[in-house]
Order: C-alpha cells, then structure tokens, then sequence
C-alpha cells in the first residue's frame, strides 16, 4: 500500500498585506501541484535577523520533526537575504530529506540556493533604484511621493500632490513655538499634549518625545521637499542601516506654498535640539 505523501509547508515574511499576498502565492502554486497544504508560518516585519524571527523558528521545529515533505517560499530570500544564514537554514531543511520549492522556479536543489538567493537580491536592488530614481523625479516637481506626515493631507485626484491641513498645521507651529521660544524639552511638549488630548499623528497612541523631535525635524515645515537624505542598507546578518548620505546627493524643491513655520523659527528649534543632543 502506497503511503500518503507528506504535506508541505509555507512560509513568508514582510509587511502584513505583502505577506498575504505571499501566502495567496504559495497556495495556488501547491494546488496546481497536489502538494497538500499542512501549515503556514509568517514573519512580519523588516529588518529582523533569522534568529529573531519566531515564525522561521517554527518552521525549523516542524521540519525538524520529520512530518512534512515541502516547504514553500516566495523566493529564497524570504528565509533570509544573509548568505550565512541562507546556507544554514538550506542545511536544515534539505538535510530532512524537504524539498524547497519557489512557485516561479519550481523545485530549487540545495546547491543553488545560494545562487539564486543572490540573483533574486539583485533584481530586487535593480527594482529599489528604479523606484528611487522615480521618486525623485516626482519630488523635484513638488510632489511628494510618501505618506502626507502630520499638518498635511494628499490632494485626492492628484498622485504626489499635498495640501495644507489647517487644524493640524496650528498645532505644527504651536510645537516649534514650546520648542524654540518657550525652551520645552520634546518630552515636555509631548506630555502637554497628551494632557490637553490634542489630536495625534495617524497610527499613534499618544504623543511621545521621538514623534514631537521627528517633527521639528521635518524641512517640509519650512517650504522645502528633500528626499534621499539617508541610504537604507542591510548588514550581513539582515538587520537593517541608516546611514547619512552628502547633502548633494539630497533631492531638494521648494514648495513654498507648503511653508508651515518661518525659517527663523525652524532654526532656533535645530539649536534647542541640537544643544540638548550635545548635552
């Protein structure tokens, strides 16, 4: 008597909707495959290291107890975008007797694994480039291509375009005012608001030091669009890096139409924060 297959199992890591997206994947590839559908782990999130992530583990544990035949994956680096990882976690999966598969290439063998992780690497910096170069295009015609930030909303019709908010922007100028003219600490102007429950970013639960300090920060406030401030980078073991690039590589447009607070006033809050910073 012929024995059962055994099922496989999917795995996928991102963002919540990508995520989703990854599972709906898998499935219909499994299905087209009569590869029955035992479990599934996720990770979401970015940024984590294999070690850290729960759902990875999980998935190990199973493959470990010799119960499935399979594990799916979007593309290898869905397991992990750091080489010595990938080949760690390869070994554990194929040493089992599993076999790997990724919908657009079928059944991957051990060997090249590491190959096509770094090929699926590189197609998704080619992406990241393209997406970046748009976006600056797109900023140096005075739109913004990212979410709108407090004191502003997106002009409906209009891909990039913003507007002033008028209800939050009073609130923009009254936090530059406790910042650079009454000398209050972010953390003091935070805990001021959340006393007086004033209406806070989107997606947050109060106020908080950090949020008050991003946006005394912002240049949008003072009539200027600077996009590519910063280079965002992996390190070998997956973890993401911030690193701050010249100031010439900075795509900058005055939107004076934008203009929250006046220049003098922006400054004098970059002194109160830099001096504290220096404290």
């Amino acid at each position: 008597m012929a024995s059962t297959p055994r099922g496989a199992v999917l795995y996928a890591r991102g963002v919540s909707g990508n995520v989703e997206r990854q599972i709906d994947n898998m499935l219909r590839y499994c299905a087209e495959h009569d590869m029955p559908v035992v479990g599934s782990f996720t990770d979401t999130g970015i940024g984590w290291a294999a070690s850290d992530r729960l759902g990875l583990s999980s998935l190990l544990a199973v493959v470990a107890s010799g119960s499935v035949g399979f594990v799916v994956v979007e593309d290898v680096d869905r397991l992990s975008r750091s080489y010595v990882d990938l080949q760690s976690i390869v070994e554990r999966i194929c040493g089992k007797g599993v076999e790997l598969h990724v919908p657009e290439r079928g059944r991957v063998q051990p060997e090249t694994f590491a190959l096509v992780g770094f090929l699926a690497r590189m197609q998704r910096q080619e992406v990241a480039q393209c997406a970046q170069a748009g976006r600056r295009e797109i900023v140096k015609h005075g739109r913004w291509p990212l979410g709108a930030g407090y004191g502003y909303r997106k002009v409906p019709g209009e891909r990039g375009s913003l507007q002033i908010h008028d209800a939050e922007a009073e609130i923009v100028r009254g936090i530059y005012g406790s910042a650079a003219d009454e000398d209050r600490t972010p953390a003091q102007i935070a805990a001021h608001l959340n006393e007086r429950d004033i209406p806070r970013p989107r997606n947050a639960r109060a106020w908080t030091g950090w949020s008050v300090s991003e946006m005394l920060r912002r240049d949008l406030h003072r009539g200027l669009m600077v996009y590519g401030r910063y280079a965002i980078g992996r390190r070998p073991d997956g973890r993401r890096t911030k690193t701050l690039l010249p100031a010439e590589r900075w795509t900058v447009t005055e939107v004076p139409a934008l203009r929250l607070v006046d220049d003098a006033t922006w400054h004098r809050a970059q002194g109160r924060l830099r001096h504290r910073w220096a404290a």
